[in-house]
Formats: C-alpha cells, sequence, structure tokens
C-alpha cells in the first residue's frame, strides 16, 4: 500500500495495475480453493482460471506466472497430482486463455504471433527481450537488471530485507508460488530493452504483491515473537509510521501531475476547437 510505483500508476490509465490486481486475486483464489473440498473449492478454481487467462489479455507476458501456480501443485500434491481431478479445472480454463492470444492476434493483428509490438506495427527489427540487455545496453536503454534491482529496492526499501526471511518461513508450497511468480516476472523484464525504470518501472508491478506477502509475514512473525503486547503495538505503529512517510510527499506530487495532465487536455481540446474539422496535426 506504500509502495510508490504503485501509487504512481494507480493514478493514471496504465493496464499494469489492474494486471497486479487480476494477478493477485487470480493467486488469493486459487489458494483459497486449494483449501476447500467439494463445490467451493470448484467454484473458486474456475474463478482463479478465469482471472489468470483474463490477466494474460491484460499484459501477455503474464503468461510466465503459469509455471509457478503448477510448482504450487506439484510439490502439494506429490504422487495424487495424476488422481486430484479436482485441481484440473484452474489449468484447463488459464490454458483457453493461452490459446486464445493466438486466436485473437489473427483477428485483430492479421496473424497468430503478431502483435502491437511486431515489426509490421512499427516495432523495431530487434528482439524485445535479450540475455544482453540485462547488463549491457539495448536499442531503447537496457541495463535492465540493474534497473529493476534499483525499482524493487525504491519500492520497498529496507522491507527487501525481510522478504527471503519470510517466504522461508511460509509453508513450502507458498513459498514456490511466491518465489516463481515474483521471480519469473523480475527476471523477464530483467532483459526487456525498456529497462524498468521511470515509466517503465510499473512492468514490475505484478511482481510487488507476492514479495510483499514475504516481507508482510516476517514482519508477523518478528511481532509475534515480542514478549509483550505493548511492545508489539509500539513497533507495529512505529513500522506504520516508518513505511508511510513518503506518502504524504508522494500525494502531492502526483496532485500536481494530474492537475498538469488535467491543464494539457485543456490546452488540447482548445487548440481543436479553433481548426478546422478537416485539419491534421503534426505533433
Amino acid at each position: 500500500a506504500v509502495m510508490p510505483d504503485l501509487w504512481r500508476f494507480s493514478t493514471a490509465a496504465w493496464s499494469d495495475v489492474p494486471s497486479m490486481l487480476v494477478i493477485t486475486l487470480a493467486a488469493a483464489l486459487f489458494l483459497a480453493g486449494r483449501q476447500r473440498r467439494g463445490r467451493a473449492a470448484i467454484a473458486l478454481t474456475l474463478a482463479a482460471g478465469l482471472l489468470l487467462g483474463y490477466s494474460i489479455f491484460l499484459r501477455y507476458a503474464n503468461v510466465v506466472v503459469l509455471p509457478a501456480f503448477a510448482a504450487y501443485d506439484l510439490w502439494q500434491a506429490r504422487r495424487r497430482i495424476f488422481t486430484d481431478w479436482a485441481r484440473y479445472p484452474f489449468y484447463i480454463l488459464a490454458a483457453l486463455g493461452v490459446l486464445a492470444v493466438p486466436v485473437f492476434n489473427s483477428v485483430y493483428y492479421g496473424g497468430p504471433l503478431v502483435t502491437s509490438y511486431s515489426p509490421a506495427h512499427g516495432w523495431y527489427p530487434l528482439p524485445p527481450f535479450a540475455w544482453r540487455y540485462a547488463l549491457g545496453p539495448s536499442f531503447i536503454d537496457g541495463h535492465s537488471f540493474i534497473e529493476m534491482t534499483r525499482t524493487v529496492w525504491r519500492n520497498l526499501g529496507f522491507a527487501l530485507i525481510l522478504v527471503p526471511l519470510g517466504w522461508a518461513r511460509l509453508a513450502r508450497a507458498n513459498a514456490l508460488l511466491c518465489i516463481l511468480a515474483a521471480g519469473a516476472t523480475l527476471a523477464l523484464y530483467s532483459m526487456y530493452a525498456f529497462a524498468p525504470v521511470g515509466i517503465n518501472s510499473r512492468f514490475l508491478l505484478p511482481a510487488m504483491p507476492f514479495l510483499a506477502v514475504g516481507a508482510g509475514h516476517a514482519i508477523g512473525d518478528i511481532g509475534a515473537r515480542l514478549p509483550r503486547m505493548g511492545w508489539r503495538l509500539a513497533a507495529g505503529v512505529a513500522l506504520a509510521l516508518l513505511l508511510a512517510w513518503p506518502v504524504p510527499g508522494l500525494a502531492r506530487e502526483l496532485t500536481a501531475r494530474n492537475e498538469q495532465y488535467a491543464a494539457t487536455a485543456v490546452r488540447a481540446r482548445e487548440l481543436a476547437a479553433a481548426t478546422p474539422d478537416d485539419a491534421v496535426l503534426i505533433a
């Protein structure tokens, strides 16, 4: 709730915050379904599969989190994975979501593997992802791994140190889900041509809830070890104030940004109103 990039991009028209929310909700429903039996389990599983499939339409790169859910089931079910049929509807719906993407591309972009980022639609004739972009330059900016670590640190700060501690205290299947879901997203964008910094730091948002689970679990575990309730309350209040300290300044910054955007929109409308209907504006 106090991550700067969450505030920055949840107050602007980007798809990454909805993408993050859909994946997080899918994971929550998935875990809730795995803890139940009967119709409730099936309903939760179907909802999770639909949401995860839909998240791939919001951002195609979200497909990289699918193995994290499979790893959860493989660890938890072990040999029962081949006989526990109640687990399968989730993967069927998620797979249908994946398969629907090339169908959509064929209808909308002209080919199953053609997207808005293909050279036919103006993308550079170079690969968008490559190992060399991680530590070296790309045709846009590059050094994406370095910028990825800086962006994660800027959002989590000292709480980042607690993430692996919290993951270590989770049940193994839950830890696998968090580690692989966050790790896959961070790894993917650490070798993207557009370094995840500035306006492009939004690419990392889907990984943030899984990192926050680790930090939050570690904080809760540490608090539970304090001997007195008064100490726990004082530590909780101090931690909340420390984490929320940058929020007022960030809110003022975003308010000023949105006012500037609104003023720009007013000027654009005034300019459009003062030109003929068949005018061509070249920016």
